[in-house]
């Protein structure tokens, strides 16, 4: 995993697809990017069903700081492929 030029870059066909690793990343940024106040909320949204939700949500959240959610791997196609740029 690593945030190159805007892009969080997750394999998630391998061990970074664990939902620990990819809830524990998009936190880690929200840290970094001042917005600890949200992170409850992004916890408790994204760990209310199921893994595709888990995923959509985490794009949401980094697509509104401004970062793009990238699986190397296209493993979820249909969810990543959805990500924006928005800066």
């Amino acid at each position: 995993m690593k945030l190159v030029d805007g892009n969080l870059i997750m394999d998630l066909s391998g061990p970074e697809g664990n939902a620990f690793v990819i809830t524990g990343a998009v936190e880690n940024i929200m840290k970094r990017c001042a917005f600890q106040d949200d992170i409850d909320k992004y916890l408790k949204e994204a760990q209310s069903s199921d893994y595709m939700n888990l995923l959509r949500v985490s794009r949401d959240t980094l697509n509104n700081l401004g970062i793009k959610f990238v699986d190397p791997s296209n493993s979820y196609p249909e969810v990543l492929a959805m990500c924006v740029v928005t800066k």
